[in-house]
């Protein structure tokens, strides 16, 4: 007798069971497909704590040192100038020093001893030292370029002063990309002396630095880009300061580019020496051919006529 094997039925699906599948893929189309919600904006942080943070910050750097390369671009009659430069830069409180070698030559000396500032123009014929007041606008004759580097114009530009505390009472304000604006007021009388400060909020760190003139138009502006923890004298290492590896500082009407790109900086001053703020014994060392002192009041230069180099 023959045996017949039955095979095994194909099940049948439960009602409930096929509910549930039939809602699923019902929903599908809408739910596969779906984009996932926009993240709520960051909230601002208090205008106070960031104020309070920048000041620890720009606390450390007082002491501050580091090599690096600087490029300065501008536009002259009949075309583009560049320069490329080994750089040294001292700060000891108010002090400062910027020493720029081109090709191993001595280029310029930037300086201070916290009353004055100098720039020494070593690669000219005739060589020239010009002296300034320290809390004094930026000089009509000098190049934008090295006015720029001029002590604090270039410390406020890098992100390193503090806010001060002539703050807008309306606080941050929202700027693209999930970012916030603040203005204060520089550390330089005359024109150019309000600053426009773009903060990212989740580090308080700026990213970028404007400089207006007295109708609030953006006559430089300066880019913060690869911040990197910096050691710092008498801090652990979890409160070493963030400090921005690179600077890029262009003027409203773009012909003037100036770029830092910093190498091994540090807060400790290791190497920091008196020597390098004296000017008389810069003098000595340098011996310019012509020398100029500037004490009176010296204005701005109009953002839409920036000094020719």
């Amino acid at each position: 007798m023959t045996r017949r094997v039955e095979r095994n039925p194909r099940p049948i699906a439960r009602p409930a069971t096929l509910a549930l599948s039939l809602t699923l893929l019902w929903c599908l189309p809408f739910t596969g497909c779906a984009s996932t919600p926009a993240a709520p904006a960051a909230a601002p942080p208090e205008l106070e704590r960031v104020r309070a943070f920048q000041e620890r910050r720009a606390a450390m750097f007082r002491t501050l040192e580091s090599t690096g390369t600087i490029e300065l671009r501008s536009l002259v009659e009949g075309g583009e100038s560049f320069d490329s430069c080994a750089m040294d830069l001292w700060r000891q409180g108010d002090e400062f020093a910027l020493r720029l070698r081109k090709f191993g030559e001595r280029f310029l000396w930037i300086g201070s001893d916290g009353r004055e500032w100098w720039v020494f123009e070593l690669a000219g014929d005739p060589t020239r030292l010009v002296v300034m007041p320290l809390d004094r606008g930026l000089p009509t004759d000098l190049p934008l370029e090295e006015s720029l580097l001029g002590p604090r114009k270039l410390l406020e530009l890098a992100g390193l002063m503090p806010f001060g505390d002539q703050l807008r009472a309306d606080g941050l304000e929202p700027a693209e990309d999930g970012l916030f604006r603040v203005e204060s007021r520089g550390s330089v009388e005359g024109g150019w002396n309000r600053l426009r400060w773009t903060i990212e909020p989740r580090r308080m760190l700026p990213v970028a630095v404007e400089a207006l003139d007295d109708q609030g138009r953006c006559v430089v502006r300066s880019s913060l880009r690869e911040y990197e923890p910096i050691a710092a004298r008498d801090q652990p290492i979890g409160a070493w300061p963030q400090f921005p590896g690179k600077v890029f500082i262009r003027d409203a009407t773009g012909e003037t580019d100036v770029r830092i790109f910093f190498n091994r900086p540090n807060a400790r001053g290791d190497r920091i020496k008196p020597a390098l703020f004296d000017l008389e014994r810069l003098i000595e060392t340098f011996k310019p051919e012509r020398v100029e002192h500037r004490l009176d009041r010296i204005p701005s230069p109009s953002p839409k006529e920036p000094a020719s180099p």
